[in-house]
């Protein structure tokens, strides 16, 4: 049994699953995370800001993180204040797993130059760095980390959890307010920018007889009234839905209501909705990016569009006409991810190397 400390925001159900997984594994795992969030029974350490102010936030970080007693240290996410934290303090072994947008400064414009050192030089001192595609792989070696110390885990889907639902996607439908037969389109990730849900808008314009429902997860208020604005100008707004954001638990009803799931930033690792929607049998149109054709293929496993409102029109028509593709698509990515992200065998791929780390440690 190892004493696993892992670092990572309680507010991000993938962080809470990737934690909670080696506790049912038999490890002893406490949480340290500076947002609030369900820790779904796990030990936790809440270090949130809230009305600490700035450096009243970073004591409490730095005091969790120095307190904390651990065989082997596991950051989630590389540019957050734990794990710059657990860099800090020199805590070791340390694994730090990377999701994307972590490592995507250019891409996603994130980070000013202090959080871009730090991220880098946290990455640069854990003994062990996973990485959810060979691009992101290719990035930290850039930095400088050695590939024997890149380990590639895709995490995966918790196939207890997610799967086709019938009777949750029939609830699910009831709760949106949408007709058994209606056409679905659904937007799960976060309603930001990034995510391109104004695009979506207008793709849907080009697109008559369809829904497009739009999660509110972690919204950015001002981008929600800009999207339902196009919907508007667009005489579409009849057809486009914002509805709440659910726990990871009852995400698999959502999936399954819809006929097709979008998914549009023009930066990105190897998104978890994805996967999740693939599993659940939903096809996915997603963002033409080569770093995707490393684990899906265009036309077999999910359909591939560049961010223009007609190819993503083009795409979600194609989809919802041709039943022997859309019935393909929807086999063959459920297979895809059985078999290459299944997540509790990704999971016990990482604690192989865990245990390594703490026997050589």
């Amino acid at each position: 049994m190892m004493r696993i400390c892992v670092l990572g925001a309680a507010s991000s159900a993938h962080v809470v699953a990737r934690a909670k997984v080696f506790a049912d594994f038999g490890h002893d795992v406490t949480l340290v995370t500076p947002a609030v969030g369900d820790a779904q029974g796990l030990v936790s350490v809440t270090c949130a800001r809230g009305a600490l102010g700035r450096f009243g936030w970073l004591k409490s970080v730095f005091d969790a993180v120095r307190r904390a007693k651990a065989d082997i240290y596991h950051a989630h996410y590389a540019a957050e204040l734990t794990t710059w934290m657990v860099w800090v303090l020199r805590r070791r072994p340390l694994v730090i797993t990377v999701m994307g947008g972590d490592v995507l400064f250019d891409e996603q414009g994130s980070l000013g130059p202090i959080g871009r050192w730090l991220t880098r030089r946290a990455v640069l001192g854990a003994d062990l760095v996973t990485v959810k595609s060979p691009l992101l792989g290719d990035v930290v070696a850039g930095w400088g980390v050695k590939r024997d110390r890149i380990m590639d885990v895709v995490w995966g889907v918790d196939a207890r959890v997610f799967a086709p639902d019938a009777d949750g996607a029939a609830a699910r439908r009831a709760q949106w307010g949408v007709g058994v037969n209606d056409k679905i389109l659904f937007s799960p990730r976060m309603l930001k920018p990034l995510y391109n849900q104004v695009l979506m808008v207008d793709a849907l314009a080009k697109t008559p007889n369809v829904r497009l429902v739009i999660s509110t997860y972690n919204e950015d208020a001002a981008y929600r009234n800009q999207v339902a604005s196009r919907a508007r100008d667009l005489g579409v707004e009849n057809r486009v839905s914002f509805v709440p954001a659910v726990s990871a638990s009852e995400m698999a009803a959502s999936y399954s209501a819809a006929d097709v799931v979008l998914s549009l930033p023009p930066s990105d690792g190897t998104p978890q909705s994805v996967m999740e929607a693939m599993a659940c049998g939903v096809p996915v149109l997603m963002t033409d990016l080569d770093r995707f054709k490393v684990l899906f293929t265009h036309a077999d496993t999910g359909w591939f569009a560049a961010l223009t409102a007609t190819a993503v029109a083009d795409g979600i028509k194609t989809l919802l006409s041709d039943e022997d593709l859309y019935a393909r698509i929807s086999t063959n990515a459920q297979t895809l991810v059985r078999d290459r992200a299944d997540f509790e065998t990704q999971a016990r791929a990482v604690e192989t190397r865990m245990l390594q780390l703490v026997g050589e440690a």
